[in-house]
């Protein structure tokens, strides 16, 4: 029994190994030893495309950074993600630093890569990849890279990149985690089957932009809730005690964040040292709601208005995005009393105020000082300077309050709360609940109950960083296996599943892909499979199978019409075209559409260009390959599935 890594029993060992550098003349001296020099070259010559960068993504870059992976003339690494930088990043995302909250995560993660290495050529975007951005990512993007490495976060996405990955036929190394479990998969051309062959259970992440702007069900504002509750009362305990253990080391980070992000921290600080009284834990109770009910979608309305539209006309507030409105606080609502109730008993827990429910209850009755409401709401009105300026002011006179307090030695430090979803004495839930609702009313959501409140919020599992280390210390295995010459069979090849809680770690070999015959009739009922028609042993392709891989490739020198695209796929294939359709669905010909069988589209429709029809009935530039879905008949027959056809303007 091999106690070595399958992956690692898979790299081949030459018998007399070439003079090996050390690594005070190389730093990849390492990978020479194992890999070969020739190998090593490839590696740092490839052009690879990764797919986000949070925890994968960074994990993934530092790796790629310490390999010398595109540091070759030729090579590059391109990232793409278009999320910034939150504080709750931090703990998972180790490229990334209190400094950074706010950029992109790209260009903060490829900075950070040429620290690593010097001669890292890293190209940041912060698009999105998917269908409105193919204008960006075309097929001439696609075509320069050698591979993509996926680092996402959803489904959706990675289905995605897989099609894009296979219809330009390039190498794909996937992986993902959920708690203590994580996977990878090989995706080779031609070798592999993809990974659209088998689907992943529905993903249970929610994507940052949609928790805090653009929520449309009540687990996006659970999510929600859950978050902001760990600011509030896990997270924010530790300011004072990290002030109290070392004031000089807290100011000097302190100067390392953003005007506003420091002025939060201040605040945080100044309550903590101050110490609360119930009034005051009443009070900041009101003005949470405010800011996270009223302000804060004040702020999404500027920032998109109702009016707004996008580059084609179309309005952004549409389709699942949902339009909020702010809510202002009415004591007689019952889930409005109920936030302010369970949050300033939480505050009060967390700075060891006595809590009276009574006259907590005649508190909240009073209105919010407008002084109150017009500090919260004045960051919408300005501008991001003002705002820059007016948080550094409030920074001075905050930083002299904090050293006043910490002179006179007052508050004491306040105790960390943790969320415990099943104590029903606790508060923690009805809060959430209230926290979940609110935010669902603002977006007209509907609401849930306690119940489902506490089932959905007990499903949010945070990223590990040791699961995350581990599975991408596996894809870049997987990735210097491809940069072996000869290439290596697919016998090499693994795919991981691990779960570090078992603890539990399978690999497999990467699985062909299925294969698919030409000639098969298209099933009527599942009940009463078709008959294979004896006239299909006469056509060429009988007995010939396809897979995801292969194309009907049609080449046209030009913009061929229609008819002459039927005629030419005849004469290659000997199938004769009765559908023809988009990959997004979008119906371009079927012989059973009235409007097709017409006279006008005989004489008009069949004599258009392919490339000018498509764009003109998708609303789409033109291409000059394009792939589309096609049925199809032989021998009189409608066949079932067939490749797509590729048509190619050369």
């Amino acid at each position: 029994m091999c106690a070595v890594s399958p992956h690692v029993c898979d790299l081949p060992c030459s018998a007399t190994p070439p003079p090996i550098p050390t690594p005070r003349t190389n730093r990849y001296a390492s990978m020479i030893a194992v890999l070969g020099e020739a190998a090593t070259k490839r590696l740092q010559n490839e052009k690879l495309f990764m797919v986000g960068c949070g925890a994968l993504g960074c994990e993934l870059l530092k790796n790629f950074a310490l390999m010398g992976l595109g540091t070759g003339p030729k090579g590059f690494v391109t990232v793409t993600d278009p999320d910034k930088i939150e504080r709750s990043n931090l703990s998972r995302q180790f490229l990334f630093r209190n400094e950074h909250i706010g950029g992109f995560k790209s260009k903060v993660a490829a900075d950070a890569a040429k620290k690593i290495n010097a001669k890292a050529k890293v190209v940041a975007k912060t698009l999105r990849v998917g269908g409105d951005t193919e204008a960006q990512f075309d097929a001439r993007f696609w075509e320069k890279q050698d591979g993509v490495v996926t680092a996402l976060d959803n489904v959706n996405a990675r289905l995605y990149v897989d099609g894009m990955c296979v219809r330009h036929a390039r190498k794909m190394i996937d992986s993902g985690t959920l708690g203590p479990q994580a996977h990878s998969q090989v995706v080779l051309p031609k070798l592999s089957e993809n990974y659209g062959a088998k689907r992943d259970p529905a993903e249970k992440h929610i994507p940052q932009c949609t928790l805090h702007f653009f929520p449309n069900t009540i687990e996006h504002t659970i999510a929600f809730a859950r978050d902001w509750f760990g600011g509030a009362f896990e997270a924010g305990a530790g300011v004072a005690r990290a002030f109290r253990d070392d004031p000089a080391a807290f100011e000097r980070r302190l100067g390392t964040l953003a005007p506003k992000d420091r002025r939060a921290e201040l605040q945080t600080l100044r309550d903590g040292l101050r110490g609360a009284g119930f009034d005051e834990c009443v009070r900041w109770a009101r003005r949470a709601f405010h800011s996270l009910f009223c302000t804060s979608i004040k702020a999404v309305l500027k920032a998109h208005p109702l009016d707004k539209k996008d580059d084609q006309g179309h309005l952004f507030w549409r389709g699942k995005f949902k339009p909020p409105h702010p809510i202002s606080y009415d004591p007689a609502d019952p889930t409005h009393r109920a936030f302010v109730a369970t949050a300033s008993r939480l505050q009060a827990e967390l700075h060891h105020v006595p809590w009276d429910p009574a006259a907590a209850a005649a508190a909240a009755q009073e209105p919010l000082p407008a002084a109150d409401v017009a500090d919260l709401d004045a960051a919408v009105s300005l501008t991001d300077d003002e705002n820059e300026e007016a948080d550094a002011a409030a920074c001075k006179a905050l930083w002299a309050e904090v050293a006043g307090l910490a002179g006179a030695g007052g508050g004491g430090a306040p105790a960390a709360i943790e969320f415990e979803k099943d104590d029903a004495t606790n508060g923690h839930v009805p809060l959430l609940t209230a926290a979940a609702n609110l935010r669902a009313m603002c977006y007209n959501i509907p609401t849930a109950d306690a119940n489902e409140v506490k089932r959905i919020s007990g499903r949010i599992i945070p990223a590990m960083i040791t699961t995350t280390a581990l599975i991408t210390g596996l894809v870049c295995v997987e990735l210097a296996k491809t940069a072996l010459a000869p290439p290596l069979p697919l016998t090499a090849y693994r795919n991981a599943w691990i779960n570090l809680a078992a603890p539990m770690i399978l690999s497999s070999e990467a699985e062909p892909p299925t294969p698919h015959p030409y000639l098969s009739v298209e099933a009527t009922t599942e009940a009463a499979p078709p008959c294979e028609p004896d006239a299909f042993k006469a056509h060429p392709l009988y007995g010939r199978t396809w897979t995801v891989w292969d194309r009907l490739d049609v080449p046209a020198k030009g913009d061929a019409s229609l008819r002459q695209l039927f005629k030419a796929f005849k004469e290659k294939f000997h199938f004769e075209i009765s559908q023809l359709a988009t990959l997004q669905g979008t119906v371009l010909y079927s012989e059973f559409h009235p409007l097709h069988r017409s006279e006008i589209f005989e004489t008009v429709g069949m004599d258009t260009g392919v490339a000018k029809y498509v764009a003109l009935v998708t609303d789409q530039p033109p291409q000059k390959t394009l792939d589309l879905v096609v049925k199809a008949k032989a021998c009189g027959v409608y066949l079932g599935k067939l490749p797509l056809l590729r048509y190619r303007i050369v």
